[in-house]
């Protein structure tokens, strides 16, 4: 059976908890978990959607001095195809325009047992 998830988020990798407390009241559903090789920091990531508004974005990267490397779109697929397709939809392409960022990818293949 042919299966495939795709997700598009944003994420900070880096913020310190205050920071994460900030998001939250733009973003109530961030998730988060501790920031590989950064202790006491925090990644915080949420999905995107189209037709949401992403506009303060821009301001809260602003507003902490968030480094352009610290910040930007996460493409997960899933697929149990071992080659596959993925396009980032329009809406997130300007985003990252506007805000600037990293976009990385994350391509799982999952196989039947």
């Amino acid at each position: 059976m042919a299966y495939k998830d795709e997700s598009v988020s944003f994420r900070f990798l880096t913020l310190s908890p205050e920071e994460l407390d900030v998001l939250r009241d733009f973003c109530p559903d961030v998730t988060s978990r501790p920031a590989r090789g950064r202790e006491g920091r925090v990644t915080g990531i949420f999905d995107l959607r189209e037709g949401e508004d992403y506009g303060w974005i821009k301001d809260f990267i602003k507003t902490h001095s968030i480094a352009t490397t610290e910040h930007g779109l996460f493409v997960s697929i899933s697929t149990s195809s071992d080659s596959d397709i993925v396009r980032v939809p329009q809406f997130a392409v300007e985003l990252i325009r506007e805000v600037g960022g990293v976009i990385d990818f994350s391509f799982t293949v999952l196989a039947d047992d």
